[in-house]
């Protein structure tokens, strides 16, 4: 759907300020989960083509005439994005839920503040390995770093300076979930101790 939605509306990755800024904003699972609804919904409807500098709210209201059935505080979130980014706001809605599931005890991959990294690795898991063949395709020994770097120079993503230079290359494929887990429990942790510090 990604490739086709891309072919159709030109995308673009949001902006870092713009990623914190929804994650604040949309702090609790039922509004992410809302949200991420939306942006499925939106994928949906922009395979068939759309001006990638359109307003998701705009496009919500003109053209889908939906907005009465939103909340206003996710809508007033999503104004922050155009058509263009609705491929990265998925990732990053899909993302942030597997983040709140973890705070919430659930299990993300059964069926804050978040960087690229964290972002394509998530993306990595929930589309690659949830898949039936994934075993076959990518093998449990191999490097999480080379395999998901490589995984981003083919969409042609950028592989951010620090993981190049301090992520641990012996963490293998069989870990990945786990590695996604403490990326992020680190991370919270992280922004946790800057809010009271």
């Amino acid at each position: 759907m990604f490739k086709t939605v891309k072919g159709k509306v030109h995308q673009a990755t949001l902006s870092s300020l713009t990623r914190n800024a929804l994650s604040r904003e949309l702090d609790s699972y039922s509004e992410v989960c809302e949200a991420l609804k939306i942006a499925e919904l939106l994928l949906g409807f922009l395979s068939t083509g759309g001006d990638p500098m359109m307003s998701l709210v705009t496009y919500l209201q003109d053209i889908l005439k939906m907005v009465q059935r939103i909340d206003k505080h996710i809508l007033q979130a999503l104004g922050r994005c155009n058509l263009r980014h609705c491929v990265s706001l998925w990732q990053l809605l899909s993302s942030l839920r597997s983040e709140n599931m973890l705070r919430l005890k659930r299990e993300p991959f059964s069926g804050g503040n978040v960087d690229q990294w964290l972002l394509e690795m998530h993306e990595f898991l929930l589309l690659n390995l949830g898949r039936p063949r994934a075993i076959g395709d990518f093998n449990p020994a191999w490097s999480v770093k080379e395999t998901v770097c490589a995984y981003m120079d083919r969409k042609e993503v950028e592989v951010p300076a620090y993981v190049e230079e301090r992520f641990p290359a012996n963490l293998m494929m069989s870990q990945i979930v786990e590695t996604w887990k403490y990326a992020v429990t680190a991370k919270q942790n992280l922004m946790t101790e800057g809010w009271t510090g």
